[in-house]
């Protein structure tokens, strides 16, 4: 398989805003230590980025950003946005962007005479019997990886 045909995807939380009890501190922790967050409390929202960098160095797929709300300006899109009030990756977004999104834009960049590979995160929400259709039908073979190793690669 050629490198323009492996594909690696993760996502990426951003804290936007600052908590009530925001004071400056600074805290370092061990990388074996369980970091607990809120989603949300009064002035911090969660933005979550779906990400793909191909094996060649390239970045040919667009990120997604998910990110909560009701009310959207159409000018920020240049695809429809989803009705999902979330801010997480949800099976309907995960198959969206699999299928509206990755697959359109890995097949313009990869060798379509071999299968594109993509290894991502093993959630239950990124291994769904509708994103497994549409892997068999596009060529595509999906390698899950134990959530979270996407992160350290």
């Amino acid at each position: 398989i050629p490198l323009c045909n492996l594909f690696n995807s993760d996502e990426i939380g951003i804290q936007l805003g600052v908590s009530q009890t925001s004071n400056g501190e600074f805290f370092l922790f061990s990388s074996i230590d369980k970091s607990k967050y809120k989603l949300n409390c009064d002035k911090l929202e969660l933005v979550t980025i779906l990400k793909i960098v191909c094996t060649d160095g390239t970045t040919t797929v667009k990120p997604c950003f998910l990110f909560s709300g009701m009310h959207h300006c159409k000018d920020w899109y240049t695809a429809p946005d989803s009705d999902d009030l979330l801010h997480w990756t949800t099976e309907k977004i995960c198959y969206d962007w699999f299928t509206k999104n990755f697959i359109h834009n890995a097949k313009a960049h990869a060798d379509n005479s071999k299968p594109i590979v993509l290894d991502y995160d093993g959630h239950v929400s990124h291994s769904t019997v509708n994103i497994i259709n549409a892997e068999i039908a596009n060529n595509t073979t999906l390698y899950l990886l134990p959530p979270p190793t996407t992160h350290h690669l």
